[in-house]
């Protein structure tokens, strides 16, 4: 039985996605503006099989996101759903999961996954370096850096900049990944959490710094360790939001500091569709290829 497929709103991610299963799949519906009347988008939710939530889930918490229009609230969504159906998506909120539970619906979360985390970590790895250059006039090569984190995202970053030639140093909580990231070759130091007393016992001046990269989702860098770094520094926080950096002190000293999120879907889109991708194809139906371009 083919399965009906509907792919709502979202980044470029999703176009990709989108365009992917249509290769193998006729019955595949995209709708990226919520332009259409609630009673076509309640029509297309209820009858689909397999949703593919909007990448990102939402902005505000409130509504899908959609790149344009008036989009649907979260709970009027919810509502047009039914038992039996599949959802997916990247960290849907714990009101989607909870409502997802109690009435039998199917819901996948690509965050969870080991090889899903690990790919797109690379991916905002590359966003995050693309990031730094464009708002830099500085280089990459032979600069100081300092990485907040030996996590999946910090410690992809933190490769990819002493392969591109930059000096690194990595701020970890944990002495084992600590031990990791200094058996690969980065100088690593006590994090910053709790207290801006342990940086200040690593006698490292954070003045020293060209670039800062945060990814730790806590509230790090107040306006006490700010201080400390340089005027010049530019700042690019991966950290879900409210990020780990003071940006309204950054603005009025006129340090240069960036929020980042989803890179991924900013950079490289396709690439990151890409690896959804494989991570769905299992829970689909295997595709017609009879109704597939055949190559000569």
């Amino acid at each position: 039985m083919t399965q009906t497929i509907l792919l709502l709103g979202g980044d470029q991610r999703q176009e990709y996605l989108a365009a992917m299963l249509s290769q193998l799949y006729s019955r595949v519906r995209f709708l990226n503006t919520a332009e259409k009347n609630a009673g076509e988008l309640e029509e297309e939710t209820a009858k689909a099989d397999l949703i593919l939530l909007p990448l990102p889930f939402s902005k505000d918490q409130k509504t899908l996101f959609f790149s344009s229009g008036t989009a649907p609230l979260v709970e009027d969504f919810l509502s047009w759903l039914h038992p039996g159906q599949q959802l997916f998506g990247w960290s849907p909120p714990p009101v989607v999961r909870d409502f997802c539970r109690e009435n039998h619906i199917f819901c996948h979360d690509f965050s969870k996954d080991p090889e899903v985390i690990a790919q797109n970590a690379k991916l905002t790895a590359e966003g995050a370096l693309c990031t730094a250059i464009a708002n830099s006039p500085g280089a990459l090569c032979e600069s100081l850096c300092l990485v907040t984190g030996w996590g999946h995202c910090g410690s992809a970053l933190a490769l990819m900049l002493k392969g591109m030639g930059a000096s690194v140093t990595v701020s970890e909580i944990d002495p084992e990944k600590r031990r990791d990231a200094q058996e690969k070759g980065v100088l690593c130091l006590p994090s910053l959490i709790p207290c801006d007393s342990s940086w200040e016992e690593s006698q490292t001046p954070l003045e020293m710094f060209d670039y800062l990269f945060n990814t730790v989702p806590c509230p790090i860098f107040s306006q006490k360790l700010l201080s400390q770094t340089s005027p010049r520094i530019t700042i690019i926080d991966l950290a879900s939001a409210p990020g780990g950096v003071d940006f309204e002190f950054c603005r009025l000293t006129g340090r240069k500091a960036l929020a980042a999120p989803g890179l991924p879907g900013r950079f490289c889109p396709k690439a990151a569709a890409d690896i959804l991708l494989k991570q769905l194809i299992p829970f689909l139906n295997p595709p017609d290829l009879s109704s597939c371009p055949q190559v000569p």
